[in-house]
């Protein structure tokens, strides 16, 4: 291969990743330019994302040769495998949600929990950990709102929402960001750099025009930072070891439902085809009209004779049929169901998962089986949130210590340890085996009654506790106006069937003393 091979050296080297620059002006003309450079990653983001939210039928490929109209007319089929996918790569990533223990001073562990608890993070980094594995790297900026109440917003943003610009020392690390939303029929650009804040909006989008609503004006003069950083943590697919962003299975996703649904578009016209087959008339006059309708019946004339090549001869009797392909569907749905589980295969994901087929689950212990792969997955996957929930709550901490003035937090945030304590994932369902390991663990001492209530019923702490007195002074009312609590009863063990005399089974006197207790003693058997 060449040094000068277009596949070593593409034309543009930076094309689905970020670009590195310190320059601010040409960061500011690169915004005004609508973010020409960013636009392949940006398109190949807003198309995963469509497909994510089920609106797959607006990017369905034409045919060659097709017509407006017949590809118009053409039946579409979605299967949400985008969507799917992604849900299940994520569903045991924070469900439950990991322990965090702030090691530092009260203040950084009360501004946190109070941040925490009024912008449920786990909900927040659920969402977050989908984002990334469909466009590679979620945002999450961080708001200081200047209420008590809820001091700190964090809002997301997916990768068709953001953009970054690396520092060219570190391509890792962002030197500027950019959030890009519309409203009004209009973009809006919003520059962020550590000490300064622009705001590029576009002309009003309408249909009579052709140009301006791309080209962004800066809206107002730059506005001064008052977080004193960029205040935006950033969620990674992979570990930014190598560079900013980190290639996941999003695009894969959707090329591979792109191509699920174009089969399945394909296989809905066969069936509908195959349903309305076309009729044909053989050897009728040409004089010959038919009469169509249900219910109907039809005289067929006969024609008359015809060259056959070897001279004039009768062409048969007159006859209708229809003209009937032999279609495979059976076949077809094999292709892509096979299909699906190579590309579920490439991503780690069990196609068991998209199925939802628990018949052959006997136990909960075979449903965990089941879904090892993708829990083996949460389980590598949780340095990546150890990274980014401290880089978030350093982000916090900082913005809020610029922004509401407390120069303690800015000094908590560079020595911030944040530990994340995961708990071993559960049987998904009640049932023998989780009433075991529950049992067992409250035996040992590593759970109790209120661990088992939070688990079960999905309540914090407090109401757990609420959970278990309300219970206990139930069971006293009732005791004290009911007939007292019975303990269960076993079922009686059934009786074991007669042994048949002519198979030579031993008689009870020569049977061996099958004593519960234990063996009989030497001075016994003596005896």
């Amino acid at each position: 291969m060449a040094d000068t091979d277009p596949r070593l050296f593409p034309a543009l080297p930076n094309v689905g990743g970020s670009f590195s620059s310190d320059d601010r002006a040409w960061i500011m003309k690169e915004v005004e330019s609508g973010l020409r450079n960013h636009r392949p990653r940006l398109a190949s983001a807003i198309e995963n994302q469509a497909f994510y939210d089920l609106e797959s039928d607006r990017y369905q490929p034409r045919r060659e040769a097709e017509t407006e109209f017949d590809f118009a007319g053409r039946p579409r089929r979605q299967s949400g495998f985008v969507q799917q996918a992604v849900d299940r790569l994520c569903e045991h990533t924070y469900n439950p949600g990991p322990q965090r223990t702030v090691i530092g001073d009260g203040l950084a562990d009360s501004l946190l929990t109070q941040v925490y608890e009024t912008n449920h993070i786990d909900c927040v980094m659920q969402h977050a950990e989908q984002q990334a594995t469909l466009n590679d790297v979620c945002a999450v900026q961080v708001k200081c709102t200047n209420d008590p109440d809820k001091p700190v917003d964090l809002q997301l943003w997916g990768g068709d929402e953001f953009t970054v610009f690396t520092d060219p020392e570190d391509p890792r690390q962002a030197f500027a960001v950019v959030t890009i939303d519309r409203y009004n029929q209009r973009t809006r650009y919003k520059l962020w750099f550590e000490d300064e804040v622009r705001t590029y909006l576009t002309d009003q989008y309408s249909a009579d025009k052709t140009a301006g609503a791309r080209v962004a004006i800066q809206a107002r003069t730059e506005e001064r930072n008052t977080y004193g950083c960029i205040p935006f943590a950033f969620l990674h697919y992979r570990a930014p070891v190598r560079q900013f962003w980190t290639p996941g299975p999003g695009t894969f996703l959707r090329k591979a439902e792109l191509r699920i649904n174009d089969r399945l578009s394909e296989l809905d016209e066969l069936i509908s085809k195959y349903g309305r087959p076309i009729g044909v008339f053989r050897n009728v006059s040409p004089t010959f009209t038919p009469e169509i309708g249900p219910g109907r019946f039809m005289r067929l004339c006969r024609g008359g004779t015809g060259y056959t090549g070897e001279g004039y001869a009768d062409g048969g009797e007159p006859s209708a049929e229809y003209l009937q392909a032999q279609l495979a569907i059976e076949s077809i749905w094999v292709d892509l169901e096979k299909y699906m589980k190579q590309v579920s295969t490439a991503v780690n994901l069990p196609y068991t998962a998209l199925e939802l087929e628990y018949s052959d689950a006997a136990s909960g212990i075979s449903l965990i089986i089941k879904a090892a792969p993708l829990l083996t997955r949460a389980r590598q996957r949780r340095p990546i949130y150890q990274l980014a929930e401290l880089g978030l709550a350093r982000k916090v901490l900082t913005a809020c210590g610029s922004h509401y003035g407390h120069a303690d937090l800015l000094e908590q945030a560079k020595q911030l340890q944040l530990l994340l304590a995961w708990a071993e994932p559960r049987i998904p369902i009640p049932g023998p085996d989780r009433d075991q390991s529950d049992e067992w663990e409250m035996q040992v001492g590593i759970k109790s009654r209120v661990n088992v209530c939070m688990e079960r019923y999905g309540l914090n702490r407090d109401q757990a506790i609420a959970h278990i007195e309300q219970v206990a002074e139930d069971e006293a009312e009732a005791q004290e106006k009911g007939p007292p609590k019975q303990n269960p009863v076993a079922p009686p063990k059934q009786e074991a069937p007669e042994k048949d005399d002519a198979s030579g089974a031993a008689t009870e006197e020569d049977e061996p003393d099958n004593n519960v207790t234990g063996p009989q003693s030497s001075s016994e058997a003596s005896d």
